[in-house]
């Protein structure tokens, strides 16, 4: 199975609600066009379903069932479409601060990624928050997520209460993109609504 995600650069320039609202709608834009590479949509008019909470729901389709994600950060919004759960994260490489994400790893898991410690962290805290996305439980839950190893090609192996994810990272330009799936063996094939992509 091939999975498409898609990421969209969001401009700069744009801050608050403005910032807001362009990130969703060009993480819907992403959404449509992961849903199209898959060559099966989930719905007609790739509509999307949320709950109230605004989680996203899975929409049956034929024998199928559908999964999406989406996620946006400063500068980045991103999206996934997949017949199976998924989640998708995506951060910012040079936020200011890490001091809240590293509340919840210990130094084994920092370690474990082998990349310098500002890139290290905020790729764990975005690969665990993919993993949340993936079973819908909110930020509350990071101290349950533990990574278990990490193998070249950065994936991640991390386990949920005894569940074990999958997780692909992807780097772009000043962004990390996590990706968490319980199908290791998915080929993950990023594309851009842009031009480019940068691992």
């Amino acid at each position: 199975m091939i999975v498409y995600p898609v990421c969209a650069r969001v401009p700069s320039g744009l801050r608050g609600r403005r910032g807001v609202d362009e990130a969703r709608r060009l993480g819907h834009e992403a959404l449509e066009l992961s849903a199209r590479l898959a060559r099966r949509p989930p719905v007609e008019g790739a509509s999307f379903p949320r709950d109230d909470e605004r989680a996203p729901l899975p929409v049956r389709t034929g024998r199928c069932t559908w999964h999406f994600s989406t996620t946006n950060t400063r500068g980045l919004a991103a999206a996934v479409v997949a017949p199976f759960r998924i989640g998708i994260d995506a951060e910012w490489l040079d936020r200011p601060r890490i001091e809240a994400p590293l509340a919840y790893f210990d130094a084994r898991e920092r370690a474990r990624l082998g990349l310098d410690e500002r890139r290290g962290v905020i790729a764990l805290w975005s690969a665990k928050e993919a993993v949340l996305k993936q079973v819908g439980v909110g930020i509350a839950g990071m101290g349950r997520v533990r990574l278990e190893s990490a193998a070249p090609g950065h994936r991640l192996r991390l386990a949920f209460d005894g569940e074990r994810f999958d997780v692909r990272l992807f780097f772009r330009g000043d962004h990390v993109l996590s990706i968490a799936t319980t199908e290791p063996d998915c080929e993950m094939r990023p594309r851009s609504l842009e031009a480019e992509w940068v691992r």
